[in-house]
């Protein structure tokens, strides 16, 4: 239907209950919006701050997963070893460094938890200096609503104290309509005999 529907959660407790429920989430086929890339010139050992985290370079090493890239006799495929500490956990990262048919490419790697990409620039191998392109972006997240509701069960007995009551009422109110119908018919003869005396 275009959005969320809230169906919440309730945890209940003797004083109040608790309703939580997602009202927002990132959109899937929405494409990310990443932002400039900043470049570090990085010797192995050396420790970056990346959106908020900290990654430390552990060094240079043959590109192990090379599908797709086509390389041939020749080329060369090397990728970076970062070591990136999360809030709960660790991550490695290898962006890679191509080179094929004397031309340079790239491939970036991704750490979508924290929101950072890392893509290897440049190599300066006289003086051992490697060159990494820093991107971020929004982290994945949702939105949890969470709203308390203090003594929300005594306004539930409250209405169910009302609807019982409107339920009898009900009842008498029937019963008295029924049983003023069975008096009516009674009366009703004597009337019509008056009527016809004062007629004569």
């Amino acid at each position: 239907m275009g959005g969320l529907l809230a169906s919440p959660d309730i945890k209940r407790f003797a004083s109040h209950d608790i309703y939580s429920h997602i009202s927002s989430v990132p959109d899937p086929s929405k494409e990310k919006d990443w932002s400039e890339v900043k470049e570090h010139v990085l010797s192995v050992g050396d420790t970056i701050y990346l959106n908020d985290y900290f990654a430390v370079f552990r060094g240079v090493e043959p590109a192990h997963e090379t599908a797709g890239l086509g390389l041939a006799k020749g080329d060369l495929a090397i990728q970076g070893d970062f070591l990136v500490f999360g809030e709960k956990k660790q991550y490695h990262v290898h962006p890679m460094f191509v080179v094929r048919n004397n031309q340079v490419g790239r491939v970036s790697d991704e750490v979508e938890d924290l929101g950072l990409r890392l893509v290897f620039i440049n190599v300066d191998p006289t003086k051992q200096k490697f060159t990494f392109g820093v991107s971020t972006t929004q982290k994945d997240y949702i939105i949890l609503k969470a709203m308390e509701k203090p003594f929300i069960n005594l306004l539930w007995s409250g209405t169910l104290l009302m609807a019982v009551g409107f339920g009898m009422a009900l009842v008498k109110r029937r019963r008295e309509a029924r049983s003023a119908e069975a008096k009516t018919p009674l009366a009703a003869p004597v009337k019509v005999r008056k009527a016809k005396a004062q007629a004569a």
